[in-house]
């Protein structure tokens, strides 16, 4: 059932590619300057009668010896080009190189069906994201598919809901 929650909560239950649709505010809250500069949140974040720059925020956001580090993106526009993708973002071209090699040469395979669920299951079982889920911890779970407990509250709704439906 948490897989099935969280996947809901994360895309919806469909593949999706992550949008980067930023408001400047939006960037400065959601970066730390060491990701994206102040200066880079005001030149590509969106602005009344401004469109976001989505792909040079990827860049930004998923670039540079972050992204490297992090990610293993190691060339120039990797940032967008393995931006977040699937049921669960897989973002960051080590992550879909170790996927699956084909997801490396065409990252838009993570948004077909197939694609996104092998992507998501084999985000899960390389995560380890049984354990917590097999304690009914929704916070751990959370923590790991999100990095953080962002949208808890309706995680922990959308699990009750799944475990109403089909129960243990």
């Amino acid at each position: 059932m948490h897989f099935f929650a969280q996947i809901t909560h994360e895309s919806g239950f469909r593949p999706r590619g992550e949008s980067l649709n930023y408001s400047v505010a939006g960037l400065k809250s959601t970066f730390s300057a060491h990701r994206i500069s102040r200066a880079d949140c005001d030149r590509y974040g969106r602005k009344p009668g401004r469109p976001a720059n989505q792909e040079a925020i990827a860049n930004r956001v998923y670039g540079g010896t972050w992204g490297r580090n992090n990610l293993g993106n190691t060339e120039l526009g990797d940032g967008y080009r393995f931006r977040g993708r699937g049921l669960i973002q897989l973002t960051g071209r080590a992550n879909y190189r170790r996927t699956a090699p084909e997801f490396e040469i065409n990252p838009d395979l993570v948004l077909t069906p197939a694609g996104s669920m092998k992507a998501a299951v084999d985000f899960w079982r390389s995560r380890g994201v049984n354990p917590p889920a097999d304690r009914d911890d929704v916070a751990a779970v959370t923590r790991i598919i999100n990095g953080g407990v962002n949208g808890l509250a309706h995680r922990i709704a959308l699990t009750d809901k799944i475990r109403s439906i089909w129960p243990d």
